[in-house]
């Protein structure tokens, strides 16, 4: 195995502090196997709570879409919204996991995989990893659209 020199480019809105603690976590050399992980909160790592929030405007985001939601004026109100108030933040988490469970599962041939996420893949573009066979069959919903067990 090689050693690779890892160098990071700091997000201008990185906290210095939090800069040097994530340089810190990581070595100067690495294989490319070496994995390197941590918290997005490290804070309150295993809580599920408003930390993260609280967390943003002090320039404690771990990745780049993270300060975004400070820089950006609609989501910095947000953020400074559920940091301040952690129950308005669990309702709202609540309801979005309720939503997301509504979302049905595609299988067959409806779906596809995206090259980039946000995009549907060009009508030119067959590769077999983007026509790949999702599922065997539809899932059992009810008529609210919920997952029948």
């Amino acid at each position: 195995m090689t050693s690779v020199i890892v160098y990071l480019q700091v997000d201008a809105g990185l906290s210095p502090s939090y800069a040097a603690l994530l340089r810190a976590l990581c070595p100067s050399s690495t294989t490319q196997t070496t994995p390197i992980t941590t918290a997005m909160d490290p804070g309150t790592p295993n809580a599920l709570d408003n930390n993260y929030y609280k967390l943003l405007p002090r320039g404690m985001g771990l990745f780049f879409s993270d300060n975004q939601l400070r820089v950006n004026t609609q989501m910095a109100a947000l953020v400074s919204s559920f940091a301040a108030n952690e129950t308005l933040w669990k309702e709202k988490f609540a309801a979005a996991m309720v939503k997301m469970g509504r979302i049905q599962v595609q299988t067959g041939t409806c779906g596809e995989v995206r090259l980039n996420c946000g995009v549907v893949n060009p009508s030119s573009y067959s590769s077999p990893s983007s026509t790949v066979e999702l599922g065997s069959s539809a899932p059992a919903v009810d008529e609210e659209g919920y997952a029948a067990s």
